[in-house]
């Protein structure tokens, strides 16, 4: 075979192979664009803030991304993650007027109901399960949208890779007509 015909065939493949990592990583911009925006969009509408700087307890001060984010509006899927694990968990804690209550999740607080014969304290069983089941649920649709945020946080890494392996296949492309044009006539492999 001549050494011309296979520099241009392997060109060819690379240039082909570049454009459909192109395309590729054009798709997973449009796919991160589209998380990040949801995202972005559901969390604004919410109006979540965090607590200001001054307004943080001790308990809170602890927590290194109510720090980071004093002030600031939940807008994002990290924020949704601290919020949702270092807010809304760390006060799930201690939920309730009932201390032998805190710490307790919706389904033990469910199992507590329904013993027999009723415990003493029903009355603050059901208000604090009410409590935790609406906690727990913005928490968990909260975490739903990190998950979300996460997954277009991928999707650019991704795309990232693509651009860059469509780029290189291209340069490479170039090179390999460049010495197909240099190389002799009679040349082979």
């Amino acid at each position: 075979m001549q050494r011309k015909h296979f520099d241009v065939l392997i060109s060819t493949a690379g240039l082909i192979l570049a454009v459909v990592l192109l395309v590729f990583g054009l798709y997973l911009k449009d796919q991160r664009d589209f998380a990040n925006n949801t995202v972005s969009d559901q969390l604004s509408q919410q109006k979540i803030n965090f607590k200001p700087a001054e307004a943080l307890t001790d308990e809170e001060k602890e927590q290194p991304g109510l720090v980071k984010y004093a002030g600031e509006a939940v807008d994002n899927g990290d924020k949704a993650r601290v919020y949702a694990d270092e807010f809304i968990g760390l006060h799930l804690k201690a939920t309730g007027e009932d201390e032998s209550l805190w710490g307790l999740t919706y389904a033990e607080l469910g199992n507590l109901q329904r013993q027999d014969p009723p415990p003493d304290n029903i009355e603050a069983i059901n208000e604090t399960r009410e409590t935790v089941f609406k906690g727990e649920t913005l928490r968990g649709l909260l975490l739903t949208t990190y998950g979300f945020w996460q997954l277009g946080q991928e999707a650019e890494f991704a795309m990232t890779i693509s651009f860059i392996g469509a780029a290189l296949l291209f340069l490479f492309a170039l090179l390999g007509y460049l010495h197909a044009l240099r190389t002799p006539k009679d040349a082979t492999i």
